[in-house]
């Protein structure tokens, strides 16, 4: 219940987990108490004794036997050392603690959408015809890639720089999902041939990137930043300190774990910077606002009315033919209007300039910046990426350059270290509800501790496995709360009802353990080979149900192995120091 209340995007993914466990445990529990118990009555029939049981189920029987034998015997070795209980205990929660800390931390798993994005870079000024011949190599490159099943490709466009004549975009369909199943077939081993294949194209820069996993979210994954200039720079002045945050980025000494990085800002660009001799235009009767109109009239259009023909409406519009605003040269016919109603040349009162500037300047937090974007290897960590983009941009950069996170980055930044928080409220309002049940502060502590055995086991997996603690793999370890604390209050609530009958604390652990093995075993099995398909998914979204079945799978196994000895030799210890401090109340 809890992590349904978590803000931001994050909380909106715990929501509708939150949700969806809490509404499906709510009809769970009213079929245990009305649907069940008929069930039961229709469906199972009275045992015979004397019948012999088939083998495979006299081989189950003795096999569950003789696990239940070693596990009770190692209980009573548990119960008559308190100690040492307590001591591997406060170890298994100590490595718990150390796993979360290790595990490399991230935000969501690339996911394989069936489809990747390419941006396709030519120098700065050039022509849209040339960056058409560049589409159409690279759409015949990436078309021979094994894998691909069609590419559209669209020339004078960019996802991250918009319109421009040098730039362009391709989306590069792949083959589906059942097709695609080995290794040199996945989206990783695709993205890095057709980049390959885009280096042969000498005269563009070719990057290719899997989409997000949430779309919104930017353009694509892996880390994204805006590296500000809180100085009075001109963008000629920024672009070397963007060049060298480049260079940086892209060392594989510094950076292994980058696959490459890249920004739209150029202050390279080609342009014409019309210089007007206001004081020359005013002796000549020429407004600054006559110049703009005759410049927008010709160049791009000018709006001028409406007009009715056949029902439909049109618009007027001035503009020059392309081929009279093909060419500088063109500038110097343009022709402006005085206040004498004569017509006077651009030329007369103006002076066409090239220079280089930026075609698109952003900005962050009114400061100018320059949007960066970077690709991280396959398994890296983009937590451990932008902790050492932190570092190195404070160590190489004056303080009047600054990181600030956008897109998934700046989520994943705001969700960093709460996952202890979330696993605290979560066991913390689950031990409230049993002290409300047991009316009782003591009783409910060995179902809650035993949750640090199933933690540990779904740490220890992801990092054993190279999995990141992202959002999915912190929902599988709140999960194993629940699903822990369910199995162990199976044995707990037998147990107090053997020490009411009068017996005593050790024994009545002991009696729980041993009638109600089968059903805890019952029960984490039953989740356990329920889990497996999501251990082994594929196709779309499969990573992110890889991740949590990862956690749950081997978090239910060393709780079932390991947490459930341990219930017992809690159960006594708590349970002592229950009744001493009642009896001393007395």
């Amino acid at each position: 219940a809890p992590i349904g209340f978590y803000g931001g995007v994050v909380g909106t993914i715990y929501m509708q987990f939150a949700v969806t466990m809490c509404v499906a445990l709510c009809f769970s529990a009213v079929n245990a108490l009305t649907l069940s118990p008929a069930l039961c009555a229709l469906i199972l029939k009275p045992v015979d004794p004397n019948k012999k049981k088939s083998l495979f189920f006299r081989g189950f029987d003795s096999l569950l036997n003789g696990f239940k034998k070693a596990y009770l015997r190692f209980s009573r070795f548990m119960i008559r050392n308190a100690w040492l209980t307590i001591l591997l205990f406060l170890c298994v929660l100590g490595a718990l603690f150390w796993l979360i800390n290790k595990i490399p931390g991230g935000f969501l798993p690339e996911e394989d959408k069936g489809a990747l994005l390419c941006e396709v870079e030519l120098p700065q000024g050039s022509a849209l015809a040339r960056t058409d011949n560049a589409m159409k190599a690279f759409n015949k490159k990436a078309l021979s890639v094994p894998g691909v099943e069609k590419v559209i490709t669209v020339a004078g466009f960019s996802l991250f720089s918009g319109s421009g004549e040098n730039l362009g975009l391709a989306i590069i369909d792949l083959d589906d999902w059942s097709k695609r199943k080995t290794k040199d077939r996945s989206i990783q081993a695709i993205r890095d041939k057709i980049m390959a294949e885009g280096k042969t194209i000498p005269e563009a820069i070719v990057r290719v990137f899997q989409p997000p996993a949430i779309m919104g979210l930017g353009v694509t994954g892996g880390v994204s930043f805006a590296f500000r200039n809180m100085s009075d720079e001109t963008a000629l002045q920024f672009e070397p300190k963007v060049g060298k945050l480049m260079g940086l980025l892209n060392n594989k000494e510094l950076f292994p774990e980058v696959l490459y990085a890249f920004t739209s800002f150029n202050a390279r660009t080609p342009q014409l910077y019309l210089d007007i001799d206001r004081r020359k235009a005013e002796a000549l009767g020429v407004t600054t606002g006559n110049i703009f109109a005759a410049l927008q009239s010709s160049l791009a259009s000018f709006y001028v009315n409406d007009f009715n023909l056949y029902g439909y409406s049109f618009k007027v519009q001035l503009q020059l033919d392309r081929s009279d605003r093909a060419n500088i040269s063109d500038l110097e016919e343009i022709l402006v209007k005085n206040n004498q109603g004569e017509m006077v040349p651009l030329n007369t009162f103006c002076d066409i300039k090239t220079t280089l500037g930026s075609r698109k300047l952003e900005r962050f937090n009114q400061n100018m910046c320059a949007s960066v974007t970077v690709i991280p290897m396959q398994g890296a960590s983009s937590g451990e990426i932008m902790n050492k983009i932190e570092k190195i941009t404070a160590k190489e950069f004056p303080n009047t350059y600054a990181v600030s996170w956008t897109d998934m980055s700046y989520q994943e930044r705001n969700n960093e270290g709460k996952l202890i928080t979330l696993m605290l409220l979560a066991a913390l309002f689950g031990y409230l509800f049993l002290v409300a049940q047991y009316e009782s502060w003591t009783v409910p502590v060995p179902v809650i501790l035993s949750v640090g055995f199933a933690g540990m086991g779904g740490a220890f997996a992801l990092w054993s496995t190279g999995k990141l603690l992202d959002i999915y793999a912190q929902l599988g370890l709140i999960m194993l709360i629940g699903l822990c604390a369910k199995s162990t209050i199976l044995m707990v609530e037998f147990s107090m009802q053997e020490r009411h009958a009068g017996r005593s604390v050790a024994r009545s652990a002991l009696n729980g353990a041993n009638y109600r093995y089968r059903a805890v075993l019952m029960t984490a099995w039953s989740f356990i080979i329920g889990v497996l398909p999501l251990l082994f998914a594929s196709g779309a979204g499969a990573e992110s149900r890889r991740i949590i079945g990862t956690t749950t799978f081997w978090g239910m196994i060393a709780a079932t192995f390991l947490g459930v000895a341990f219930i017992p030799p809690l159960f006594v210890i708590f349970q002592k120091m229950r009744e001493k401090a009642k009896g001393l109340k007395q």
